[in-house]
């Protein structure tokens, strides 16, 4: 299959090709070994076309902290392709998600909507932790966080949305979820792979009894 492509500037000078597109997000790790999980990783994105992403190098560069350390390590991560000047490689992002994140940083708002499910937001601040621009996309997380909290939050969307608090600090927030998990669980928090620090998953851990064997998932 050819690969999709999405032009955030028709005269971009970089390429980012996301392979393995859509992997399972925030979910349990698997009871297989490290081997199993590589086949079944690679025999996945074996089926998936791959997406690409023009952009802009300069917008990159103003807006994430990841893509600064390029330029400054004078792009030696990258590769060339065609017309491209930068080839950039990822892999598992969800493609919305990440389309979202870039054309914000490209300044193509005109299309996004001002409500954004509790998922999408979670894969968004999951990327923004990873490429570092926090800035760039504090407006729109803030415009969809009071629909998301119009609702309670239970089980993994409660760590979705403590994920959220962590990536965009908001104390009165953080407070209350955690509170909360401490409440609901049984037994020990797993992250899910979400960027919630392990100092504070340490503090979830140290609040449970000792010989509890159940996951908040």
């Amino acid at each position: 299959m050819e690969p999709k492509l999405h032009e955030l500037d028709p005269k971009g000078d970089t390429l980012l090709i996301l392979r393995n597109a859509n992997a399972p997000f925030a979910v349990s790790a698997p009871s297989i070994t490290g081997w199993q999980q590589n086949c079944l990783t690679l025999g996945l994105a074996a089926g998936k076309p791959e997406v690409r992403m023009r952009l802009s190098s300069r917008h990159l560069t103003l807006a994430s902290a990841y893509f600064q350390k390029l330029t400054a390590n004078e792009w030696k991560e990258t590769t060339t392709e065609g017309d491209y000047s930068y080839v950039v490689n990822a892999e598992d992002w969800h493609e919305k998600a990440l389309l979202i994140m870039m054309k914000i940083i490209h300044c193509k708002t005109a299309d996004l909507s001002a409500s954004m499910d509790l998922e999408t937001v979670a894969q968004i601040c999951a990327l923004v932790d990873y490429y570092q621009c926090h800035k760039a996309l504090k407006f729109f997380i803030q415009l969809w966080l009071p629909g998301i909290d119009r609702v309670s939050h239970t089980g993994r969307d409660l760590l979705l949305r403590l994920s959220v608090s962590c990536v965009f600090p908001d104390a009165p927030t953080f407070q209350r979820l955690t509170a909360t998990l401490i409440k609901e669980s049984e037994g020990r928090i797993d992250s899910l792979g979400l960027p919630i620090p392990q100092s504070v998953i340490g503090v979830f851990h140290l609040t449970q009894p000792r010989d509890a064997n159940s996951h908040v998932s």
